[in-house]
């Protein structure tokens, strides 16, 4: 397994490098946290167009003590709440979360993995399966 990870990457979103890193996934694991990021949502639309198995996470990290940020004393949605109910939760992908510390989000994405992995293990053996039926009966 390998995980790509895209977070630093500045600037305008660049489709083609995005295409490129989908391409070698086949689980898309997407972390938000309170600032938006616009290649995080390039990814998370690009994976969802090649059908790709989400697990969607919120990491909200307690802050320290002090006044709550300006928009959470309001009650707004910040525009990462805005992105996840809009396009996430809308089409019935679950969101996980919202996770406090990245130790606890880390425990349950691996645990995600590893059922995830096995799902997919056994869809492709389904494949094989049919493929191999079809082959004999010819």
């Amino acid at each position: 397994m390998r995980g790509i990870l895209i977070e630093d990457e500045r600037g305008p979103v660049i489709a083609e490098d995005v295409r490129r890193e989908i391409d070698a996934c086949s689980v898309y694991v997407g972390i938000f946290g309170r600032k938006k990021s616009d290649w995080t949502i390039a990814e998370y639309r690009e994976a969802r167009a090649r059908d790709l198995p989400l697990l969607v996470y919120e990491l909200k990290k307690r802050r320290g003590p002090g006044r709550p940020g300006r928009v959470e004393r309001r009650g707004r949605r910040s525009e990462v709440q805005k992105f996840l109910e809009d396009e996430v939760k809308s089409q019935g992908i679950r969101i996980r979360g919202p996770f406090r510390s990245e130790e606890a989000l880390e425990e349950e994405v691996i645990l995600d993995l590893a059922w995830e992995t096995s799902e997919l293990v056994k869809e492709a053996g389904l494949v094989r399966k049919t493929i191999h039926r079809a082959l004999s009966s010819m």
